[in-house]
């Protein structure tokens, strides 16, 4: 279903949307090329592995088809946005090994250091991943769900999605408006496992007026 948004008699922009998720916690996204940092990306990795409910290391990769092996997968897709690209098809070992490589160079703090082999890798890989994240705040959901929002999305913030493919992260505020909840507009989010329809089609209940201020 398409979403629609409309200019209200008051000047505010209304829609119907369904609320998807509440925002449960948050961690700081890909850090910026002015960050100081002698450690590579570690704290930012750690930090969004440990939202996640992961162990820090990468390495201890868990068994096939166990909850654990679901989550890590959750995890390596919410990093590129659900993006595809061959040969990274999201699932596949080719995936799992350019993230593997990705990681190895994010953490070290002699990046220079690493093998040849995985240079060229990483870096497309590295542009996959910063396309969904610079700039942007790492999510945990209510419903366990993981994702990146806008820098200013923090805890109790909703993520709604009035059809189509992408959904919005909003702020509710205390003024309503014609009886309708009032919302204040942080920007679109990517939410694993509710993109492109995922949540939403035609004839759902839950639905309701959303009044942008």
């Amino acid at each position: 279903m398409r979403p629609e948004w409309k200019l209200n008699a008051s000047e505010h922009i209304t829609t119907r949307g369904l609320q998807i998720a509440q925002v449960k916690a948050t961690a700081p996204g890909y850090p910026s090329a002015t960050t100081d940092s002698t450690l590579g990306g570690t704290a930012p990795s750690n930090a969004w592995r440990h939202l996640a409910g992961l162990p820090e290391d990468a390495e201890a990769s868990p068994s096939e088809d166990t909850v654990e092996w679901k989550r890590e997968r959750s995890f390596q897709t919410a990093l590129s946005g659900g993006f595809t690209v061959i040969p990274w098809e999201i699932g596949s070992p080719g995936y799992s090994k350019a993230y593997k490589w990705w990681l190895e160079w994010f953490i070290s703090a002699k990046p220079g250091t690493l093998p040849r082999a995985c240079k060229q890798i990483t870096q497309d890989f590295d542009e996959l991943i910063q396309q969904t994240s610079l700039r942007r705040r790492f999510m945990l959901t209510d419903n366990g769900q993981l994702g990146f929002g806008p820098e200013g999305a923090e805890e109790g913030d909703v993520l709604i999605s009035p059809g189509g493919k992408v959904s919005y992260i909003l702020r509710k505020v205390e003024a309503s408006v014609h009886g309708a909840e009032a919302y204040r507009l942080l920007g679109d989010a990517f939410l694993n496992g509710a993109m492109a329809g995922e949540k939403v089609h035609s004839g759902m209940s839950g639905f309701k007026d959303i009044i942008i201020i």
